[in-house]
């Protein structure tokens, strides 16, 4: 990944909208989803967001059903531009806010 973009969305509806994603490494990210666009790649993850990371934080199934805004991230390949990143971002955001109305 070449550029990353802090997004809050909300966790549960993630879920809701795009499944249960793929695992990340079970430490620092605990679940990403791949997205392509052509030759653009990019992943939303949680990162060091749950007590696989610090104890002190919510389990990984709390995490993942709540149901208020936290703090997710963007990434993309190094062919994205910086323009697309935030589109894709914008995206995410009004898709996963799509099915909570």
């Amino acid at each position: 990944m070449c550029s990353t973009e802090t997004i809050f969305l909300t966790p549960a509806a993630v879920v809701r909208c795009f499944g249960d994603g793929g695992h990340g490494d079970k430490c620092k990210v605990t679940r990403e989803y791949a997205f392509r666009k052509g030759d653009l790649f990019f992943w939303l993850y949680d990162w060091k967001s749950t007590d696989l990371y610090d104890p002190q934080l919510l389990t990984f199934e709390e995490f993942w059903t709540m149901e208020v805004p936290a703090e997710l991230f963007v990434g993309c390949n190094c062919s994205a531009t910086r323009a697309e990143l935030e589109r894709f971002a914008n995206w995410l955001f009004k898709k996963t806010l799509e099915l909570d109305k």
